[in-house]
């Protein structure tokens, strides 16, 4: 991912790893903010409390952009 200040540009290895983790091609990220809510509704919608959901779940958060 490549960063300045709020703006950011997923590279195709990032697109690819969060395509392998939630099922949907992240198309029109282009801020943090949109970088989050893709991975908030991702995490919500695959939040199912068995063992591989909390693993996705675990993943996803992972890919969370700090401000």
């Amino acid at each position: 991912m490549i960063r300045f200040g709020t703006s950011i540009r997923l590279t195709s290895d990032d697109q690819k790893r969060l395509q392998l983790l939630t099922g949907v091609k992240p198309v029109g990220i282009n801020s943090v903010d949109a970088m989050n809510r893709f991975i908030a509704q991702q995490s919500q919608q695959h939040h199912t409390g068995t063992p591989e959901g909390k693993l996705l779940t675990l993943l996803l958060d992972d890919e969370r952009v700090q401000d």
